[in-house]
């Protein structure tokens, strides 16, 4: 499935990941004040742009992970992704090769875009909080819900995972026993 929705054409994923961010942005505006073209107007603008940054960032981080992966076979690919998450390191040591440096371009990707991620969250955060208080509306408060948990688990737990992750592999790919 992942792959399905990953290896669609740019515009297509454009299109599913703009109506989903439409459906969340019409329905909080709606919510927030019952006029229907006050809540259609930004809904189409900011999921626009929205949709554009999620879809160009997907579309980034899968040629990226296609590039660490190398000329691996599409079950050994499948097989690699799994093994650079948490689980048992895989016997085969061109997976486990491949998961390593998966792994690795995971965890200098993070590294790269950690002060931008940051900057963008804060600007969010404080964006969505003095939208509360300027309208007087607590449903833009909402939209930090999900978001701040998700994104404080990239910026904090995630890179510790992954270099324990790393060393795993590493030790694993030196070991010749296994």
């Amino acid at each position: 499935m992942r792959d399905r929705l990953l290896s669609m054409p740019t515009w297509a994923m454009l299109l599913v990941t703009g109506l989903l961010w439409f459906a969340l942005l019409f329905v909080i505006g709606l919510i927030e004040d019952d006029n229907l073209w006050r809540a259609l107007i930004p809904a189409v603008i900011l999921g626009g742009i929205m949709a554009a940054g999620t879809t160009f960032a997907l579309k980034y981080g899968l040629r990226a992970e296609r590039r660490a992966l190398g000329d691996v076979s599409q079950l050994d690919q499948r097989a690699a992704i799994r093994a650079a998450r948490p689980g048992p390191v895989p016997a085969d040591p061109v997976v486990r090769a491949a998961a390593l440096r998966l792994a690795e371009n995971n965890l200098e990707q993070g590294r790269r875009s950690r002060p931008l991620l940051a900057i963008a969250v804060s600007v969010f955060v404080v964006a969505q909080i003095g939208l509360a208080f300027s309208s007087s509306s607590a449903w833009h408060l909402l939209l930090l819900v999900p978001f701040v948990p998700a994104v404080g688990f990239l910026l904090f737990r995630q890179p510790g995972r992954l270099r324990a992750r790393v060393a795993v592999l590493s030790q694993a790919q030196d070991s010749p026993s296994v």
